[in-house]
């Protein structure tokens, strides 16, 4: 929060005994604003309300306690002279296969993640509204999950429990806009990061993925990213496309290298820093990095674990003409990912499945000798767009517009002996 002034803001903070709760007081009160910390951890909060210093303190919540909340929102207004800010963050998750799902466990899920953030609204709408007990509008903000919006094993209900964090905050930001309340509400939603929250739920998704039989596969989706994306984008219209990506994929990123093995090996020929920063705009900071000298180098990694490929589209290399022979390698994203960042200068290549998004570019390689018109102009009359994306070895690399199966009869139509389709990416999503 640097550079945000909060001076004489008063704010509450729920489970602000540790983790992420701990940090935004920490980041609160750093910025000026006089904070309780709330929770039910009464040593741990207290510590760390004690340290913030002494116009900070520490209030003893339970949040599923309707009673306990009213008791705790009116001991804030009073010792800090009223209320400005709430933070719904406490919460808990409980990891399982939907097979093995213990009832108990969901319903404390429920309890906390879910009735906990509603009655977190509920107080403090009633506190901050005109006549109650603060009476100066102000801002509630709930922390829901990226898990609200992708999908790993074993956190089904974890991830119900956030989307609901989601839901409940739109209707209230509805409900306290038409009803003039004065409050904004608005939702975050956190990738893992390193609590011992978030570790324990990276180790219980990949201790799920292992029960599951998926040990050994990477988790990275880039259809169902895409399509995610897009419909953050069309959403989030007061946000340029460049900073909703730059975000997620940080999320993602730290998920992914979180769960398990993730690297990344760049070949970027005779512009490497170009390839090393589309690499990281597209896979976030959070996976290891290697820059690699020659592009066989970056498909070794790509055929481990958890590895991607970056290598760029040269001159002086066909590297995917390789990929022909490679059945498991498969091209899944063209970068820049932002037509706004540059033109198309890399492929990330790894052994992941490429499904359609519903605007997709599709990679294919033939040894036609005729130029790169006439091969054009073939496809065009079957129906398919095509352009000429790299030229190498005898060998060139087009760009289909659509998504293709490699045995679409158009293209086994296309000139050329020794042709194939070598993967799919979504279109730029600022297209």
């Amino acid at each position: 929060m640097t550079g945000t002034d909060l001076a004489g803001r008063r704010a509450i903070v729920t489970g602000g005994a540790q983790g992420l709760g701990e940090g935004m007081a920490v980041a609160l009160a750093a910025a000026g604003a006089r904070v309780a910390v709330a929770d039910v951890q009464d040593d741990l909060g207290a510590g760390v309300a004690a340290g913030l210093g002494d116009e900070h303190t520490f209030i003893h919540l339970d949040i599923t306690d309707d009673a306990g909340w009213a008791t705790a929102v009116e001991q804030a207004v009073e010792r800090l002279g009223g209320l400005d800010i709430l933070v719904n963050n406490a919460g808990i998750e409980i990891t399982s296969l939907l097979v093995d799902l213990d009832p108990a466990q969901a319903r404390a899920m429920l309890n906390v993640n879910v009735l906990g953030t509603a009655l977190g609204l509920k107080h403090g709408l009633r506190a901050m509204r005109p006549g109650g007990l603060a009476g100066n509008g102000g801002a509630i903000i709930n922390v829901a999950s990226v898990a609200a919006t992708i999908a790993f094993p074993g956190i089904a209900l974890y991830s119900a429990t956030k989307s609901a964090v989601d839901r409940l905050t739109r209707v209230a930001a509805m409900e306290s806009g038409r009803l003039g309340y004065g409050v904004r509400v608005n939702c975050i939603y956190p990738g893992l990061v390193p609590t011992a929250m978030g570790a324990g739920l990276a180790k219980d998704v990949a201790a799920a993925k292992a029960a599951a039989g998926d040990a050994g596969k990477f988790g990275l989706r880039p259809a169902r990213e895409a399509q995610l994306l897009r419909k953050l984008l069309a959403k989030r219209k007061s946000a340029s496309p460049a900073l909703v990506v730059r975000i997620w994929r940080e999320l993602i990123g730290d998920s992914l290298a979180t769960q398990g093995p993730f690297r990344l090996a760049v070949w970027g020929g005779k512009v490497p820093g170009r390839a090393v920063e589309l690499a990281r705009l597209r896979f976030g900071a959070a996976p290891p990095l290697a820059q690699v000298a020659k592009p066989e180098d970056a498909l070794a990694v790509a055929r481990t674990t958890g590895g991607v490929a970056v290598c760029c589209l040269s001159p002086d290399s066909a590297w995917w003409g390789r990929l022909l022979a490679e059945p498991k390698l498969r091209v899944f994203a063209a970068l820049p990912c932002l037509a706004a960042w540059g033109p198309l200068s890399a492929l990330a290549v790894a052994e992941v499945e490429v499904e359609p998004t519903g605007d997709d570019r599709t990679f294919w390689v033939t040894d036609a000798a005729q130029p790169a018109k006439a091969i054009e102009d073939a496809l065009s009359r079957d129906g398919v767009a095509a352009t000429l994306l790299a030229e190498a070895g005898g060998l060139k690399l087009f760009k289909l517009a659509g998504f293709y199966q490699a045995d679409d009869e158009r293209l086994a139509r296309a000139p050329g002996k020794l042709s194939g389709v070598i993967g799919a990416a979504p279109a730029p999503l600022d297209g």
